[in-house]
């Protein structure tokens, strides 16, 4: 069902279900970046890279740019310096951010269970993806269909193998990436890493 219910949604990607964050538990629709899985196996950073001091200091640094040591506070560069290989590659002289997140997140969502319960667990990722969930019909009033759409989640009704989607997410709520959504996204793949493989790993995300 839950399959089902994301593609209402308009979520395409690698479901990653039954993941905490923040405390609740949400499925989340995801797709890899196959070249970065593979550039860290080539280095050897193998675990998911989820402290939030470390990503917050990986988010001082962009991308692919080398930045030199001495125009860094002295306390960053304490926590540059000791971020697990392949974070980060440096020199005496400069630093460059190699890290970006091994998945994006196309969605997050909810199906069964207690409607407002649903709707609480992934309001929390407002900032991070569109947002869905999948309500049994006969637990759908208009007052909840109305409170949903003002806050941005898409909707899909189930009713035995039926399914109609009332409400298309919205992507309003939406912040640009930094060290919460990598951390969310790390957590994320972590979770994924223990899921059986079934199928081939799809074609890489464009690199930034």
């Amino acid at each position: 069902m839950i399959d089902r219910v994301a593609a209402a949604l308009g979520f395409e990607g690698i479901i990653v279900p039954d993941v905490s964050i923040a405390g609740e538990r949400i499925a989340a629709v995801v797709r890899l970046d196959t070249q970065e899985i593979a550039r860290r196996q080539q280095v050897g950073f193998r675990r998911p890279l989820t402290d939030r001091w470390a990503l917050q200091a990986v988010g001082s640094l962009p991308i692919g740019l080398p930045v030199a040591w001495d125009s860094i506070d002295p306390v960053l560069a304490a926590m540059l310096d000791a971020l697990p290989a392949g974070v980060v590659e440096s020199d005496s002289k400069v630093v460059i951010r190699r890290f970006r997140p091994a998945v994006q997140l196309v969605g997050a969502l909810v199906v069964g269970g207690d409607p407002e319960a649903s709707l609480r667990s992934v309001s929390w990722m407002a900032p991070d993806a569109p947002r869905g969930i999948g309500v049994d019909r006969s637990l759908c009033d208009p007052r909840f269909v109305d409170r949903v759409e003002s806050l941005g989640v898409g909707l899909v009704t189930t009713d035995g193998s039926d399914l109609q989607r009332l409400l298309r997410p919205s992507r309003r709520y939406l912040v640009p990436s930094g060290p919460r959504r990598w951390r969310n996204a790390e957590v994320i793949y972590e979770a994924w890493l223990t899921l059986p493989r079934t199928r081939p790993i799809p074609q890489s995300l464009p690199a930034p």
